[in-house]
This record gives structure tokens, C-alpha cells and sequence, in this order.
């Protein structure tokens, strides 16, 4: 997550991206798996977003991501 944190911020100051835009990050299972929004699991296609890590709403606390977007 601080990782994330880290980028982010970085991609901000370089100009590549903004505050306003969203990326959505989601785990490597995830993607191997072929989960996406709408699946019959109903499992959030996205962990979070780059407004919730800007934003500091998202927590990362012994290997759990919490306060992620609800979508």
C-alpha cells in the first residue's frame, strides 16, 4: 500500500494523471481468475481506487485492505 501511496502521488506531480481521474487497483487473482464487475460472486471487481489511496481512505493493517470503494 505505500507503495501505492508512493506512485500515485508521483504520477500526480509528474502530470500524468490528476486527482479527478480514477484508477481502479485489483489483485493479481483477480485478474487470473477473470473477476469482473458483475460476476456471480458478486465480488467487487476493484480492491480500491486512486482517490481512496490520495485520499487516505484506505487502511492496509497486517495484510488487510479496509475502507476500500464500494461499487
Amino acid at each position: 500500500m505505500v507503495d501505492v501511496k508512493r506512485v500515485m502521488h508521483a504520477l500526480v506531480e509528474l502530470g500524468i494523471t490528476n486527482r479527478e481521474s480514477k484508477i481502479y487497483y485489483k489483485c493479481d487473482a483477480y485478474t487470473y481468475l477473470h473477476v469482473k464487475s458483475g460476476n456471480e460472486y458478486k465480488l467487487p471487481a476493484s480492491l480500491y481506487s486512486s482517490e481512496d489511496v490520495l485520499q487516505d481512505k484506505v487502511k492496509y493493517t497486517d495484510g488487510v485492505i479496509t475502507g476500500r470503494s464500494k461499487k
